[in-house]
């Protein structure tokens, strides 16, 4: 039998600690002395990158693009916007010529 024992750290995250087996025995075997390994979880990095073609390297006053951004780790990632323009249902309006587009990985949980 294996028993998975779980602790969270202040970032929120669930590391395995410990791993136990065990095994009772039968009418043909003794019990087994318990067995304890432990383990780490680690936090893996990830790169964000734009799609290719859902931003252009310029735009028309009023103009609209849909922007789209994928993560290494298959994570969604959230865009957001800022300076001269906004964006509303992932559609980015330029309302002025300087403009800061931001992708951002999200959590799995």
């Amino acid at each position: 039998m294996l028993d998975f024992f779980w602790r969270r750290d202040d970032d929120q995250r669930y590391n395995c600690l410990r791993v136990k087996a065990d095994q009772s025995g039968n009418s043909n075997y003794n019990a087994a002395t318990e067995i304890m390994q432990s383990v780490t979880a680690s936090t893996i990095n990830q790169t964000l990158s734009f799609s290719t073609g859902t931003v252009p390297a310029s735009s028309a006053y009023n103009a609209t693009f849909t922007p789209a951004a994928t993560a290494t780790s298959g994570l969604a990632a959230a865009i957001t916007v800022s300076g001269g323009c906004s964006i509303s249902a992932g559609v980015v309006t330029m309302t002025s010529g300087h403009n800061r587009l931001r992708g951002q990985g999200r959590s799995g949980r």
